[in-house]
């Protein structure tokens, strides 16, 4: 007779002698139910709950119905056979099946989730047969698939293996395997990292591993877990906690090393591992126009220098345009180009041309407000930046748009003329130098004529700095009598127009603040 391995000796025997039993009852069946009804439960002869006697045997075909044989199945609410109406079909007695043995690796810690380099474990495996060798090993499906040792089965089927990691494990997923000859048992596990870096213009990131069960952390100054860690003058470390995500946002004006902030990951037998995190903030563009409260032009009028920078980041080509709103509409002043083939950091200049418009406003006292838009280009960046500024863009030297005229023989200022000196005393802004120059007509002794002149610019440039801070504005009195005459002095006409005091106003090179 063959018995199956897994099957106990005494069951082997058992099966054997109720099997004559067995037919013998099969045979003698249809007479006895001929002859009288099966007696009730709980009556003399009748099946008691429980016992097992009363229980038909395994491979008893009298008590079991033929499979596929529908004339042999239970019909509901039918009696069956043998039984008294109204009594549940008793079904066969199995034996039965043992519980499944785990299928996954463990260690003498638990169920762990994280795995360093060189460290050392007892694995430990249920379910192999007794006395079975089985076989560790790490990483098997891989190219660096290492053997940890070898251990054998105890008779209860259970392997307890003590081996050390590999050295070189990889930080990552890794798996460590215990195979028998039938029978594989795996645990998954990670090495997590300790040193991690990264290196970006602005706020960066990375990925934490959380181990089934596990957590991970940042840590303060006391070693305490929290979420948010602020490294001062630098930025803000924080973390996620539900997905591992960590993150670090620079202050607007840093770049550099930051310093390293903690972190400890834990999995759920209580291992801890704890790493740096160091990000580098790489210098980046701060893109910004260069230029003066007031841009002076040069002597001739026609250009102005306006000039781009990037912070920490040298600017390759910068492209500035000035453009202002006059009535209703923008009027482009100047536009100009400055770049380098050798870049270095600091302001790149870019001298604007100013158009036939921009050099009229820009030629009137005070000058024209403008608005300045740049672009610039910086070395191994493809972007294109923009920044926007303002200033008030002046001709270096300003001449009043008339003059102011006298009748022959007046030395004082007209009263005429006073509202438009007043205007032009609410311009000195930024001025330094106010030149006054007095001509006349020829009527009358020429030294006479230049002092007349003199005294006449005096009087005006008086008038113009009387209110200004002393030394503030500089008054400059010229003349030149009758010489350089700007009409014919044979009319009245002409004579009127030569006896005049113009007015010329000088910027500082460097505008006050």
């Amino acid at each position: 007779m063959f018995t199956p391995a897994h099957e106990h000796p005494i069951r082997t025997l058992a099966r054997a002698l109720a099997l004559p039993l067995a037919l013998g009852a099969a045979l003698a069946l249809p007479a006895v139910a001929a002859a009288e009804p099966p007696p009730a439960p709980g009556q003399a002869g009748g099946p008691v709950a429980g016992d097992p006697a009363a229980q038909p045997m395994a491979g008893d075909r009298a008590a079991q119905p033929v499979a596929g044989d529908p004339a042999a199945q239970p019909v509901a609410g039918e009696p069956v056979a043998g039984q008294p109406a109204g009594e549940p079909l008793i079904e066969p007695w199995v034996e039965p099946a043992p519980p499944p043995a785990p299928d996954e690796l463990t260690t003498s810690l638990g169920r762990i989730g994280l795995a360093l380099p060189g460290q050392q474990l007892t694995l430990v495996g249920t379910g192999f047969r007794p006395g079975e060798i089985t076989q560790a090993t790490a990483d098997p499906a891989t190219a660096s698939a290492t053997p940890l040792g070898t251990a054998t089965a105890s008779d209860t089927g259970e392997v307890s293996l003590p081996v050390t990691l590999p050295t070189g494990l990889d930080v990552g997923d890794h798996t460590v395997v215990l195979a028998g000859a039938a029978l594989t048992r795996t645990l998954h596990v990670l090495t997590p990292p300790t040193a991690l870096t990264s290196n970006g213009t602005d706020t960066q990131a990375i990925a934490l591993p959380i181990p089934a069960g596990g957590w991970v952390t940042l840590l303060d100054a006391n070693e305490d877990p929290v979420t948010q860690v602020s490294s001062r003058d630098q930025g803000l470390y924080s973390i996620d906690p539900a997905t591992g995500r960590a993150t670090f946002v620079p202050k607007s004006m840093f770049w550099g090393a930051v310093r390293p902030v903690h972190f400890r990951i834990s999995d759920a037998a209580g291992q801890l591992v704890q790493g740096t995190w160091t990000p580098t903030v790489d210098a980046r563009p701060l893109p910004s126009v260069r230029a003066a409260k007031r841009t002076l032009t040069d002597a001739g009028g026609g250009t102005a220098q306006v000039g781009c920078t990037a912070g920490p980041i040298a600017v390759v080509r910068c492209e500035a345009t000035l453009t202002a709103v006059v009535g209703s509409e923008d009027v482009v002043l100047a536009t100009g180009t400055g770049e380098t083939t050798t870049p270095v950091v600091g302001t790149r200049v870019a001298d604007v041309a100013l158009t036939e418009q921009g050099r009229r406003l820009a030629g009137r006292p005070g000058g024209i407000a403008a608005g300045i838009t740049v672009r610039m280009w910086v070395p191994d960046r493809p972007d294109v930046f923009e920044a926007t500024g303002e200033t008030v863009l002046t001709t270096l030297t300003v001449t009043a748009p008339r003059t102011i005229r006298y009748p022959a023989g007046g030395l004082d200022v007209p009263e005429a003329d006073l509202p438009y000196l007043n205007a032009l005393r609410s311009r000195l802004t930024d001025v330094t130098t106010v030149t006054c120059t007095g001509g006349t007509d020829d009527q009358g002794d020429a030294e006479t004529n230049r002092q007349v002149a003199e005294d006449r610019a005096r009087r005006v440039c008086e008038y113009l700095t009387a209110n200004t801070i002393s030394g503030q504005v500089r008054a400059v009195v010229r003349s030149v009598g009758e010489d350089n005459p700007v009409a014919d002095n044979t009319t009245e006409e002409g004579r009127n127009r030569n006896r005049r005091v113009e007015i010329t106003f000088g910027y500082a090179a460097e505008p006050s603040s």
